[in-house]
C-alpha cells in the first residue's frame, strides 16, 4: 500500500514537472519565434536600406559617366577642329617650301 501511495506521489510529481517542462519549453519557442520575426525585419530594412544605397551609387556613377561623356565627346570634337587647322597649316607651308 505505501508502495502503491509512493508510486502515484511520484506520479503527480512527474504531472507537476512535465506541465512545468512544457510551461518551459513553450515558452522558450515563443522567444526563438520572437526573436526570428526581429531578425527577418531588421533583414529586410538592411535589404531594404541595400537597395536604395546601391540605387543611389548606380546613379551617381550613371551622371559620372554621362558627364565624362560629354567631357570626351567635346575633346573629340576640339581635337578633330585642330586637326583640320593643322591639316591646313601643313599645306601652306608645303606650298611656302616649294615656292622657294
Amino acid at each position: 500500500d505505501t508502495k502503491l501511495k509512493t508510486i502515484g506521489e511520484a506520479i503527480s510529481e512527474l504531472d507537476a514537472k512535465s506541465a512545468v517542462v512544457v510551461q518551459g519549453v513553450t515558452q522558450c519557442f515563443n522567444e526563438v519565434k520572437t526573436k526570428l520575426i526581429t531578425f527577418k525585419s531588421e533583414q529586410s530594412t538592411v535589404e531594404e536600406e541595400d537597395g536604395t544605397e546601391a540605387m543611389e551609387r548606380f546613379a551617381a556613377t550613371s551622371k559620372h559617366l554621362s558627364a565624362e561623356n560629354k567631357r570626351l565627346i567635346d575633346e573629340l570634337e576640339h581635337l578633330e577642329k585642330h586637326e583640320g587647322l593643322v591639316a591646313e597649316e601643313r599645306k601652306e607651308v608645303e606650298g611656302n617650301i616649294s615656292l622657294e
